[in-house]
């Protein structure tokens, strides 16, 4: 038999007053660190009781054999610490999926190694540490954060988003800030680069897959098409991490030139042109080209220049060279 003992009203008001009368006699530095303690405790919303899972994709082509790793945000910064527990391997796919335990504050994903498949050339391109080959020295990305189960994609085009935020910068609200600048600017809103999950569009396969996703896939194959023009026009190597200071410096402002627009535009035409693109995609069906070429995906563009302004009269027609009939 069991039995549960109350203590009384009494009981309680003479252990809370010999309570008081001890934490009288602690030191008063003791004191001050308990109250911040105490504050600490009340403050900080970044960790929650409910377990949190990420399920992303690393792609630049697909990346193979890479260490990922989330890391919480700190005064601004990506902490040095990787969240405890928060590592994982990506598949054959890319994919991966770790737990973020009770984190729930906005966090950066970084990809460390790994290999992939250039969409442009079909060459093996290794990440490493010191930046050599066709890519940045790291590919991040950055999430605002949540509970439950959260998606993200890490490629170029988030790793552009993160180095547009100044130091000590970030927060969930420039995280998101960021990401939809990024998504209006390359895209036209067409596809966001964190929450969509884009597919290697040189893999027949995918042609199924949704246009936002097929387009996001083209951009990255746009990236990399540029990269090899580049070296190309200058007869020097450039790669992708090249590409990225160079669009760091051209989206500084939140827009980009119209010469990066007419070479992504001309690099896009490359590779939707060539064999390697297996997306079901081509210059009369991707909405991309109007974004590249025109900055808006609603935008149409003239097929022809009319000639001069003319006043067009009912049952009247006007031929393209200007002249009326």
């Amino acid at each position: 038999m069991f039995f549960t003992y109350a203590p009384s009203k009494r009981e309680i008001s003479a252990f809370l007053n010999s309570l008081i009368q001890k934490t009288r006699t602690l030191p008063f530095s003791w004191l001050v660190l308990l109250g911040f303690t105490a504050f600490g405790w009340s403050c900080d919303n970044s960790r929650s009781t409910t377990s949190t899972t990420l399920q992303g994709t690393v792609i630049a082509g697909p990346i193979q054999d890479a260490q990922v790793k989330a890391y919480r945000i700190f005064d601004g910064s990506i902490d040095v610490i990787p969240i405890s527990g928060a590592s994982a391997t990506v598949d054959s796919n890319g994919r991966f999926s770790m737990s973020l335990g009770g984190h729930r504050g906005p966090f950066a994903v970084i990809v460390e190694g790994g290999w992939y498949r250039d969409e442009a050339t079909s060459s093996i391109i290794q990440l490493n540490s010191a930046g050599v080959g066709n890519s940045p020295q790291n590919l991040r990305a950055l999430h605002p954060g949540g509970t439950g189960v959260l998606s993200i994609t890490v490629s170029p085009i988030t790793e552009l988003a993160t180095s547009l935020i100044p130091l000590s910068s970030i927060s969930a609200l420039t995280i998101s800030r960021m990401n939809t600048e990024i998504s209006e600017m390359l895209g036209g809103g067409l596809f966001h680069p964190v929450n969509t999950q884009p597919v290697d569009i040189t893999d027949s396969a995918n042609v199924g897959a949704s246009q936002n996703r097929r387009e996001y896939g083209l951009m990255l194959a746009t990236l990399s098409q540029i990269a090899v023009d580049e070296a190309e026009r200058t007869q020097a190597p450039f790669t992708l991490g090249d590409l990225l200071s160079m669009l760091q410096t051209d989206a500084s402002d939140g827009v980009l030139s119209n010469e990066t627009r007419f070479e992504l535009s001309a690099a896009l035409s490359g590779f939707i042109d060539s064999d390697a693109n297996q997306s079901g995609l081509d210059s009369n069906n991707t909405t991309l080209q109007r974004v590249l070429e025109n900055g808006d995906a609603n935008s149409t563009q003239p097929i022809a220049d009319a000639g001069v302004d003319q006043t067009v009269l009912p049952n009247e027609t006007v031929q393209l060279d200007g002249s009326d009939s």
